[in-house]
């Protein structure tokens, strides 16, 4: 009895120290702005967070899953050790291989706590959404950003501007997740509520244009659905549909086309130039973890950079396409596993995140957390059973115990 106490006191001290590592992790991430000084909270709690996960990690009982989890496990040593032997950055190598690493094993996770968690990071989001609308709102009365924009530049906070007098834009740090926090709100409640109304004028405040790609993306897939279940009802014609599609094509091209024009002139030469310098790489296995990009182009200067616009780009000149894949299918597949929406969901994800560097690090390993753990996010397709990574390393001690014994 005393014993069973004991276990349930260590089991609870666990989960305690869990939640408050998920919620500085996450609370730092937000609001590294308005506070810098709290972006070196992230990696340390997100990394806390996983250790003490461990006892709910789970391993699908699929021997392909398996067999693909080693193999990847073993690409992932040879691409370090490779790296190592051509003299890259010790500092990056860890970095870089440590997230490729992290992303498929935070899909093992299955956090049977995870709702609280779930609802300290809505919170958050929503806070944060607030923030930004509020610096939206006194761009606009005021009509003059020059204080404010130097202000985030002289703190490196980000970027705070209007292109036109109606167009504000609040892209400062710890945004990306906004998008993720309206999606998975908006797919457990299915509709518009106060929470995810906030969310979504935040990501508007933000005004990046692949936040509103991701959510055009999102809206658009929920739009078919929508349509596709009134048109299997009966309850509105084709000729109804294929008008709302049109209408919505109509107003959506001059956005798009407007975009295109803003970026024409830097951006998008960047993302061209930036995808010469990185696919200048073995296109099969990289040219290893850490690889250092140096390129002299019209638009920048790459001296040692880990940050760009393509970001996914950089991690195919470090580890070829062979690891990328492998990264793929190791998150698409537990994702899928816990539903078809949620794969849609990750996808989406993928998708917008491609064109920035909002993925292959501490955004992207909270996304898949958040995929997998939350509730309501749409039907299941769970099928067959899961290996408890913990109990599979007992019984392995155990086992290795009773053979020095018996010797």
């Amino acid at each position: 009895m005393h014993l069973n106490k004991l276990h349930l006191n260590k089991k609870r001290s666990l989960e305690t120290l869990s939640l408050i590592c998920w919620a500085v992790a996450v609370f730092a991430y937000f609001f590294q702005f308005p506070f810098p000084f709290l972006s070196f909270l992230i990696v340390p709690c997100i990394a806390g967070y996983m250790l003490l996960q461990f006892p709910n990690f789970y391993l699908p009982k699929n021997k392909k899953y398996l067999v693909l989890f080693m193999l990847f496990i073993l690409y992932v040593g040879f691409s370090v050790i490779r790296a190592l032997i051509l003299g890259n950055s010790i500092n990056k190598i860890f970095r870089f291989s440590a997230i490729t690493l992290l992303l498929p094993v935070s899909c093992l996770v299955q956090d049977s706590k995870f709702s609280v968690k779930w609802k300290l990071f809505l919170n958050f989001a929503m806070l944060k959404a607030l923030i930004l609308i509020g610096i939206m709102v006194w761009l606009l009365i005021k009509g003059d950003y020059t204080e404010l924009r130097g202000w985030a530049y002289r703190n490196n906070l980000g970027d705070i501007y209007l292109l036109s007098r109606w167009n504000p834009k609040v892209q400062v740090h710890g945004n990306s997740l906004l998008v993720v926090a309206f999606i998975t709100d908006f797919m457990q409640k299915k509709r518009l509520s106060l929470y995810n109304t906030i969310l979504l004028v935040g990501v508007l405040a933000a005004g990046n244009f692949a936040y509103i790609l991701g959510l055009g993306l999102f809206l658009g897939w929920r739009g078919c659905l929508w349509g596709h279940k009134l048109l299997k009802a009966g309850k509105i014609s084709k000729k109804a549909v294929i008008a709302i599609a049109v209408c919505c094509i109509i107003i959506a091209t001059p956005y798009l086309i407007s975009k295109i024009q803003q970026k024409a002139a830097v951006s998008n030469k960047t993302r061209i130039e930036q995808t010469v310098v990185l696919t200048d790489t073995n296109p099969l296995i990289g040219k290893g973890f850490g690889n250092h990009i140096k390129a002299d182009t019209s638009t920048r200067i790459y001296d040692g950079d880990i940050y760009f616009e393509l970001q996914t780009l950089y991690i195919y000149n470090q580890i070829g396409a062979i690891g990328v894949l492998f990264v793929y299918l190791l998150t698409i597949w537990p994702v899928y596993k816990k539903g078809r929406q949620r794969a849609i969901l990750y996808i989406i994800y993928l998708i917008f995140t491609f064109w920035n560097p909002y993925c292959w690090d501490t955004t992207h390993l909270i996304t898949l957390l958040l995929l997998i753990n939350t509730k309501r996010l749409g039907v299941t397709n769970e099928t067959g059973d899961y290996y408890n990574v913990l109990s599979i390393y007992r019984s392995e001690i155990k086992h290795f115990r009773n053979l020095r014994t018996s010797r």
